[in-house]
């Protein structure tokens, strides 16, 4: 699979019908909420990382 059929719109499609199958409906935005909070605390250990302690 080369990086130009990974964007295409029917590769999203069939991800998108799998994740679907594997998890059900009513648990994808469970895990989407997850991710999302996942990255956020990611980011601001990145951010809390370039700042200085202050004491």
């Amino acid at each position: 699979m080369t990086l130009g059929t990974l964007f295409s719109p029917y590769a999203w499609i069939l991800i998108i019908l799998a994740a679907v199958i594997i998890f059900g409906p009513k648990r994808l935005p469970e895990l989407g909420r997850g991710l999302g909070r996942t990255i956020n605390e990611f980011k601001k250990g990145l951010d809390a990382d370039d700042k200085p302690e202050k004491k």
